[in-house]
């Protein structure tokens, strides 16, 4: 049962790493840079726009970490499974 939780864990971490970087990289800053250029970029200007594109870029740590320690955490669970088993 030991290798089973110890796989478990291990895919746990990488795939809350792959998700942190997905979601804090990708969706919430690189969409929110984009995002912010396309506003500035419309004939009349979009402040709604242009907001919540800054916002979306300066949670982007925040919300990348957050979702890797929750995984993280979540998968630690599954390692001290594996060393309650005997």
């Amino acid at each position: 049962m030991k290798p089973i939780f110890y796989t478990v864990g291990t895919l746990g971490w990488l795939a809350s790493a792959a998700g942190a970087c997905y979601v804090g990289g990708y969706l919430m800053f690189f969409k929110g840079l984009i995002q912010f250029i396309e506003a500035v970029k419309l004939t009349p200007v979009s402040s709604e726009g242009i907001a919540f594109g800054v916002v979306k870029i300066l949670l982007a740590s925040f919300v990348g970490w957050i979702l890797f320690i929750v995984g993280g955490l979540i998968s630690s669970f599954f390692f001290g499974m594996a060393k309650a088993c005997k």
